[in-house]
């Protein structure tokens, strides 16, 4: 029985310095790809890098837990020196790793998500013929951060009561984006495609048009209430000005051909 027990004693010896080896391994791991590690497509920087460093904490940590069930079997100095070994990679991990990644991403982002919001539902640039070309404000990181906050929750992380209403708000924020991206559009087409001539025209009523839309650009932010009212009241617009566009081309179009018929007599009566 004592030749059974030295040789099984023996056995978690050459388990444990293969255990060694794998903890150093993934220290060299960690240093290598620590600052760009491989992160799941559908997750977001931060939370991937975490991830990923759970990823080798959970891998290091089930042998350590079962080698203390087997102590009294292992050399005792050995087994301290390995285990302090996994010590000092999970606290890099944990402890320095994880634990600066989510402070910084808290640091730059409760105050950030903040500013990026109070932007202008709209930017707007001057465009020709009285055309002006808006565009939908929302900062992409502010997509990113509500992305993030989601998989850090999921991941057991506090998020700052800031950040965690932003992404509560995330389904009114793409309705509203989507609301104002099909006025954009609406408003395109009624200015696309006029002549010189009926920009003319109808410039009083492109202009009284650019007001309504300019109150985008202006006055409205993504903390507003009243977004809804402001693309319903521009689109009213849309359509007040393109019954009128209708009369005015309708009126363009029978000049034209008043002009065609007084060239066509002229013509022929230099003929005759």
């Amino acid at each position: 029985r004592t030749k059974i027990k030295q040789m099984l004693d023996g056995k978690y010896e050459d388990v444990l310095n293969r255990y060694s080896k794998e903890l150093a391994d993934m220290r060299e791991l960690f240093l290598k790809e620590k600052d760009n590690p491989p992160i799941a497509r559908n997750m977001p920087e931060n939370a991937g890098k975490i991830a990923w460093a759970r990823s080798i904490t959970g891998r290091i940590k089930a042998p350590i837990d079962k080698f203390k069930t087997k102590v009294k079997k292992l050399q005792a100095d050995h087994f301290m020196e390995v285990a302090k070994k996994y010590v000092d990679l999970a606290k890099m991990l944990d402890k320095e790793y994880e634990a600066t990644i989510y402070e910084n991403w808290v640091k730059n982002n409760r105050e950030m998500v903040i500013k990026k919001l109070e932007n202008n539902i709209l930017t707007a640039s001057p465009g020709q013929n009285g055309k002006k070309t808006y565009q939908v404000n929302f900062d992409p990181e502010l997509k990113v951060t509500i992305r993030e906050a989601k998989f850090l929750s999921q991941i057991g992380k506090d998020i700052p009561a800031t950040i965690t209403n932003i992404a509560l708000q995330e389904k009114d924020y793409m309705r509203h984006q989507d609301k104002l991206q099909q006025l954009l559009r609406a408003y395109d087409g009624a200015l696309d495609g006029l002549k010189p001539v009926e920009c003319r025209l109808l410039k009083n009523e492109i202009l009284k048009l650019n007001r309504f839309m300019d109150k985008g650009a202006e006055n409205h932010n993504w903390f507003s209430l009243s977004i809804d009212q402001y693309i319903q009241e521009c689109k009213g617009a849309i359509d007040t000005f393109n019954e009128k566009k209708n009369t005015v081309v309708e009126y363009a179009k029978h000049i034209d051909m008043n002009v065609v018929n007084l060239e066509c007599a002229q013509i022929i009566k230099q003929l005759d």
